[in-house]
C-alpha cells in the first residue's frame, strides 16, 4: 500500500517506471484516486500496488521506527489490523 498524496504519487510513478513497467496509462492520477490498484505481471509473478485497503489506513501500516525506510510497510501487520478492524465492526 502506498500513501495517497500528490507528493508520493510522483515518486511511486518514477519508481515503477525505473522498475521497468512503463506504459502511457501509468500516471500520478492513478495513485490519487481512491481504491485504485496497479497490477504488473501475471500470476504467479504479479505485483499489485494499492493506495487503499479496507479496515486500515496507510498511517497505521507505516513503520513508526525512524531507522526504517519511509517506503517500507509490513504487509502482514496491515493485514492483521484489517482483519481485526473488520471483526470489531461486525
Amino acid at each position: 500500500m502506498v500513501s495517497q498524496s500528490p507528493e508520493n504519487a510522483g515518486r511511486v510513478v518514477a519508481a515503477i517506471r525505473a522498475f521497468g513497467f512503463d506504459t502511457p496509462n501509468l500516471t500520478e492520477d492513478l495513485f490519487l484516486q481512491r481504491r485504485r490498484i496497479v497490477r504488473m505481471g501475471h500470476p504467479p509473478v504479479r505485483i499489485e500496488v494499492m493506495n487503499e485497503i479496507d479496515g486500515v489506513t496507510f498511517e497505521e501500516c507505516r513503520p513508526a521506527a525512524p531507522h526504517q525506510h519511509p517506503c517500507a510497510c509490513d504487509g502482514r501487520a496491515a493485514l492483521v489490523k484489517a482483519i481485526v478492524r473488520a471483526q470489531q465492526l461486525h
